[in-house]
């Protein structure tokens, strides 16, 4: 598997930084990657292409390159090695994804030019949709232990780029389907078309059922092979002398669950998607008709006695579903390569240097380096150096020193978080400024006995504050504390992330300053910010070296599971859903759904008739993500978004292949079971086994115990030496949750998007 070394800096008490580390060019030009016509190709789209560039490369077999080298080794890999036409991969990786940047900023082009681009509410619904997948992402991997500071470290772990470059393109990439959506629709549709279409790309839609028997070579010696092997093939030769049957040879199998019954019963839909071993599914596509024959294929699994079962060619109304939607689409794409191939769309004012830059940044998974180059593309804002001098409003004391009011404002944050808004579910129908109202009304609400929400939290974000504090002094008492030149140098390395970030959003938020910017992004301004940004690096960094002296024992860790199971215990499951919803919201009759209950009536049968779940999935889900997907998701119960019923009769299976339909507001969606992952036990399947494993769940409780336990050393640090904050100010508590829930009206005079 191609690695990337990814900074993951473990916290204390989850506090988060929420700082931007992106990589600046301070008060220099800004840089870009190009432009197509006068529209800049954003980081994001540029990254994302490179990435899929390169995993097309990981795949090749023949590849030359070693990916398991990392960060800069493997960019001076791509640097000194050479393809067979003489280019270096690393120019070729840049041309390729230029190339596939340029085609998807064309589509936007065309978009905008037929009207059909997204509105700008839409485009803000979903850039908050991309940051609630970043956040809910983050909030999981802190969960179990990885502590991520911003969105910022998260994204660039996951998608190799910056959170906002991130949501960037994922307003991109939905503009751009859904233009090609429609684009697919224009499209006339003729028999003889799909045929010639299906024709070239048969191996894509046609679907051929195999069985088989597998019979396992791992752990055997070459005489135990050869003995294997003879005897699979005498089961062949028995077979055809009618002394033996496929059910049978199937019972035999070593293809099977950890109930240890064959999985499937030894069917599979195969297409040439990759996603068989190469020798299996070369063997089922090849096959041309259903046949009593048997055939042995070795792989690295061992033997496969295989038959052709079944073939789903064109005549099939699902394989013929799917190739319209497969040719419509083909046809939509030809169009904008076309439109792309004029010279007028060529890709301009390239800077190779700056390229350069952020791939490198990519692989090293770096996002908090000083880099005076690196900038995401420039706004028409100019930066103004106006900051405000820093608030010196006493909220508290810790023993001699004061805390400032803007230390408290990060911490209610926090609090708020953690008690209310985490497990808060807001009604759906409300605009902004009712979320405000409807979060006002929540916090008046009783937490416990005889104390409400708003009192809990402004206790809680003291006791956070608290303790951070102590944490503080425990670090400089350990000589953690950083001279004046490392403030220095760590501030100027903020006021450069400031500067860039104010350089590309100024004109999408309509602000100009740097204050305006940092009390939109994290509630205060600059100067307020700079001295909890390096405390908080202080602590994070000392955090970090206590915990790598902290361990967990097995014992523990089998206490901790069995204690949250819900938050640790994976289901994985596959999701078919039918909408009972139109294209405006709107819900379908009762006669209309009848109709759709229909078509899930059918599915359950294909289902029942051992279809392929992910080649149903694909071929009648209509989920959004079901072509990335498969409809295929690992939930967790205490973090799974579906209602009770559901989340209820979900995790209380026990065996896979157990399935149920469920009626919600977005239409009706089957469930079927697909794998159960424990402590001690994986069946069944997963979307990816490198996230979820027996050894990731024991390493993730591991890092839990391990920061209970180092949090639990700072509050008996704490009550041991009976520390407290003194002089609270709690009318000033009370004016910063009056700030964090004052709704400000847009005026007709700004284009703000706060």
């Amino acid at each position: 598997m191609m690695s990337r070394k990814v900074k993951v800096t473990l916290i204390f008490l989850a506090i988060c930084l929420i700082i931007v580390a992106l990589v600046g060019c301070g008060k220099e030009d800004p840089k870009y990657v190009a432009k197509v016509k006068n529209e800049i190709i954003p980081d994001g789209l540029f990254m994302a292409m490179f990435n899929e560039t390169l995993d097309k490369e990981y795949k090749n077999e023949d590849s030359p390159l070693d990916f398991k080298l990392e960060g800069e080794k493997f960019f001076k890999q791509l640097e000194e090695t050479k393809t067979k036409s003489g280019e270096t991969y690393l120019d070729y990786f840049i041309n390729e994804s230029l190339e596939k940047a340029k085609q998807v900023m064309v589509a936007k082009l065309m978009a905008v030019s037929a009207g059909k681009w997204l509105s700008k509410e839409d485009q803000e619904k979903y850039r908050a949709e991309a940051k609630s997948e970043l956040e809910y992402a983050m909030s999981y991997y802190n969960y179990y232990g990885y502590s991520f500071s911003s969105l910022n470290e998260l994204a660039g772990m996951m998608y190799g780029m910056t959170s906002d470059n991130y949501m960037e393109y994922y307003v991109l990439n939905i503009g751009v389907s859904e233009y090609e959506s429609v684009l697919s629709k224009t499209v006339e549709v003729t028999e003889e078309a799909l045929q010639a279409f299906y024709n070239e790309n048969v191996d894509l839609y046609r679907i051929v059922t195999v069985r088989h028997s597998l019979f396992k070579t791992e752990g055997l010696s070459d005489t135990e092979k050869t003995t294997l092997r003879e005897t699979v093939e005498g089961y062949i030769e028995m077979f055809n002398n009618g002394e033996m049957t496929m059910d049978e040879i199937v019972a035999k199998s070593g293809d099977t669950s950890s109930d240890g019954k064959v999985n499937n019963d030894g069917y599979y839909d195969v297409v040439a998607n990759g996603k068989y071993v190469a020798a299996f599914e070369n063997w089922a596509v090849k096959q041309e008709e259903v046949s009593d024959k048997l055939e042995i294929i070795d792989t690295e699994f061992g033997y496969h006695i295989m038959q052709c079962t079944g073939i789903k060619a064109l005549e099939d109304k699902d394989v013929k579903a799917s190739v319209e939607v497969g040719y419509t689409a083909a046809c939509a794409a030809d169009i904008i390569v076309e439109e792309s191939k004029k010279s007028e769309y060529a890709p301009k004012e390239i800077d190779k240097k700056y390229i350069n830059k952020i791939i490198l940044r990519s692989l090293t998974g770096d996002f908090a380096e000083d880099d005076s180059e690196a900038t995401t593309a420039p706004s028409a804002t100019p930066v103004e150096y106006d900051d405000a001098e820093p608030d010196k409003t006493v909220i508290a004391k810790f023993g001699d020193t004061e805390i400032y009011s803007p230390y408290y404002t990060e911490f209610y944050t926090q609090a708020m978080q953690e008690l209310l808004l985490k497990d808060l579910k807001l009604p759906e129908d409300l605009d902004t400024k009712g979320r405000y109202e409807y979060v006002k009304e929540q916090l008046q609400k009783e937490y416990s006995e005889g104390v409400t929400y708003s009192q809990a939290i402004k206790e809680k974000a003291f006791e956070l504050l608290l303790q951070f504090m102590v944490t503080k002094q425990q670090a400089i008492a350990a000589d953690y504390g950083y001279t004046e030149e490392e403030i220095s140098k760590l501030e100027a390395e903020l006021d450069t992330n400031i500067d860039q970030m104010l350089q590309y959003y100024g004109s999408y938020y309509g602000i100009s300053t740097r204050d305006e910017f940092m009390k939109m992004y994290v509630g205060m301004n600059v100067a307020d910010y700079k001295p909890l940004y390096v405390d908080q690096t202080l602590v994070n960094e000392y955090s970090k070296a206590m915990l790598e002296k902290i361990t967990a024992s097995d014992d523990e860790i089998t206490e901790y599971y069995e204690q949250h199971v819900d938050a640790l215990r994976v289901v994985t499951i596959r999701r078919i859903l039918r909408s009972t919803v139109d294209s405006k919201g709107n819900s379908y009759t009762d006669e209309q759904k009848a109709d759709v209950y229909k078509v899930i009536e059918a599915i359950l049968k294909k289902i029942d008739s051992g279809d392929s779940l992910s080649a149903l999935a694909k071929a009648w889900s209509e989920d959004k993500n079901v072509d990335t997907d498969e409809g295929l998701l690992d939930l967790i119960k205490e973090s799974s978004d579906y209602d009770d019923d559901m989340k209820n009769w979900i995790f209380s299976q026990t065996e896979i292949g157990a399935k149920n339909v469920f009626e919600t507001e977005n239409g009706y969606e089957i469930i079927v079971i697909e794998g159960i992952t424990t402590l001690t036990e994986q069946k069944g399947t997963v979307t990816d086994t490198e996230d979820i494993s027996c050894k990731v769940v024991k390493e993730q409780i591991s890092q839990l115990i391990i920061n209970d336990k180092y949090n639990q050393s700072v509050k008996d640090y704490i009550a041991e030496n009976n520390l407290s904050l003194t002089d609270i100010n709690w009318d000033l508590a009370q004016k910063a949750e009056e700030a964090f829930l004052t709704y400000e009206e847009e005026t007709e005079d700004s284009d703000s998007k706060k």
